[in-house]
């Protein structure tokens, strides 16, 4: 698990340089939700005039369960200006640890699938995120609700 986390670090750290050396006008956030878990990390790469390449990770954890997760997208947006609506699908791969005194630690790791829709307000520098959307877990043969909510800078 440790693993998965190094390794997300490691992709969205080789993106952000990669990103401010060739193409202007990336973002990088706080992430909540919609995969990124409980708490963590995006960067979101522009492709063309309103398509975007989403990277995203992070962690959570419940008493004595822990997860770490990564996903990558395709945000789509729109419009442009201070209030952009747009559509995101996901591919992502979630990691849970967990410690029972019966049975010792286990771990299991789940890829998932799903597709958001939101919004994003930019404003100077900055812009904040709403997203609301549906995630299947092929392994499980289930889904449900995702929601999203990012904090960040534009450079």
């Amino acid at each position: 698990m440790a693993r998965r986390l190094c390794a997300i670090a490691v992709v969205m750290a080789v993106c952000l340089f990669w990103q401010s050396s060739v193409l202007a006008g990336g973002y990088v956030g706080i992430k909540t939700g919609a995969g990124a878990g409980l708490v963590g990390a995006e960067l979101e790469l522009p492709l063309q005039d309103r398509l975007s390449l989403l990277l995203q990770g992070g962690v959570a954890g419940t008493g004595d369960a822990a997860a770490v997760g990564g996903a990558v997208g395709l945000r789509g947006y729109a419009s442009s200006g201070e209030l952009r609506p747009f559509g995101t699908v996901y591919a992502g791969s979630i990691g849970v640890s967990y410690f029972s005194w019966y049975t010792g630690t286990m771990t299991l790791a789940v890829t998932y699938y799903g597709g958001t829709v939101g919004a994003k307000y930019e404003r100077h520098n900055w812009y904040t995120s709403g997203e609301i959307g549906y995630a299947y877990v092929p392994a499980l043969q289930a889904g449900g609700l995702m929601f999203g909510a990012s904090l960040g800078i534009k450079f």
